[in-house]
């Protein structure tokens, strides 16, 4: 099966590279290049340097489009030239038949144009709902409008639109009026882990430093606490966190960069892992502590207690003054018999729900059915 994939608007592999994800991506196109036999075109919006990345994938051709369109200093002129693209992509490609595969909603208007050139099978694969994403991270009424106009054409042209959560299906189901939609989470692998007994007594973090994430309010839980934190990400609130940290007397760590064979290695030998977020898709950060065996501890919001029963596979706290450090004196105050059996129950979780042979067998079956019908 042959699939053009659209990365997000603007995303590069040296974006991924960058950002410390190229290693978890190429795994997912390798094993569906592996196992089931796909060809990948990877459409790309970097330039010639992205090709450097061609032999991290099994079955890939790399197009960047910036090494054969000139990019313009201006994103407006950007996106207007991007309706263009497919007319070259089509001649590029030798395939006459092909399932069109979208990341991420921004973007999609290319992958709409090909879909109408080509007669193409459309699959749109979003990772959290960017309109409602919108509406809680109080953008402009603008924006919001924009993210809205968007995601309805979007579902208008796509022949598959998933998601990665319960939580995305309600709300979408509920303002689009579409039966399109669905459910593929994300996906993460259990690998051999450490015994809780035998790990680091460390807190872990990992997420952009921004609003959504709520690091203010995990530095403000552990004040004046012998405890240390060890956040991994960046954003445009590092200072603010570290200012609030130094004045609160928490020894924090912020981690700019690490690619995740590491962060997976650090999360194997840590104890606890804690997620404050205000709002979150399917998140893979959370997945992959589970994975790992931490302990770990989020945010009491819808999409977390889709992948967390209180007590059993983690534990969920309401973002309310001091709830966090009242759930994490209560968990470390549990016997190690105890906690053993919640890190191998999320080990389970994991394995049962989240495994990658599980969430690539869903994703296989709808692109059959779209490639044979």
């Amino acid at each position: 099966m042959n699939i053009v994939y659209f990365m997000t608007f603007d995303y590069s592999l040296k974006t991924w590279s960058e950002s410390a994800a190229l290693d978890r991506e190429t795994k997912y196109f390798n094993y569906l290049s592996e196992k089931y036999g796909f060809k990948f075109y990877i459409v790309t919006y970097g330039s010639k340097d992205d090709l450097k990345y061609s032999n991290q994938f099994s079955n890939a051709t790399v197009i960047p489009i910036y090494e054969y369109f000139k990019k313009s200093n201006f994103k407006i002129i950007n996106f207007f030239k991007s309706f263009t693209y497919c007319f070259f992509i089509k001649k590029l490609i030798q395939d006459e038949k092909f399932i069109i595969k979208q990341n991420q909603l921004l973007g999609s208007w290319v992958a709409w144009t090909l879909k109408l050139i080509t007669g193409s099978r459309l699959f749109i694969r979003t990772g959290y709902d960017m309109y409602t994403f919108s509406k809680y991270d109080k953008k402009s009424f603008l924006k919001i409008l924009l993210y809205k106009l968007l995601t309805r054409v979007s579902l208008l042209y796509a022949d598959i639109y998933s998601v990665s959560s319960e939580e995305d299906i309600k709300n979408l189901s509920s303002t689009f009026r579409t039966n399109k939609i669905v459910l593929i989470r994300n996906w993460v692998k259990v690998l051999n882990s450490k015994d809780i007994g035998s790990r680091e007594n460390k807190i872990l973090s990992i997420g952009r430093l921004e609003y959504q994430k709520n690091f203010q309010y995990l530095v403000d839980n552990f004040k004046n606490s012998d405890k240390k934190i060890t956040i991994y990400g960046k954003g445009s609130e590092e200072h603010e966190i570290k200012s609030l940290a130094k004045q609160v007397g928490l020894d924090l760590e912020i981690v700019n960069n690490i690619n995740n064979k590491d962060l997976i290695s650090k999360l194997n030998s840590s104890k606890y892992f804690i997620q404050t977020s205000l709002f979150e898709g399917n998140p893979k950060a959370l997945l992959e502590a589970m994975a790992a065996g931490c302990i770990v501890l989020a945010s009491n919001i819808a999409n977390n207690s889709e992948i967390i029963n209180d007590g059993e596979n983690g534990f969920l706290f309401d973002l309310n003054k001091n709830q966090l450090k009242n759930k994490f004196d209560f968990v470390d105050s549990l016997n190690l018999e105890r906690l053993e059996d919640i890190s191998t129950k999320a080990k389970k979780t994991i394995k049962e729900q989240y495994e990658i042979d599980k969430i690539a067998s869903l994703e296989i079956n709808l692109l059959e059915e779209l490639y044979y019908e």
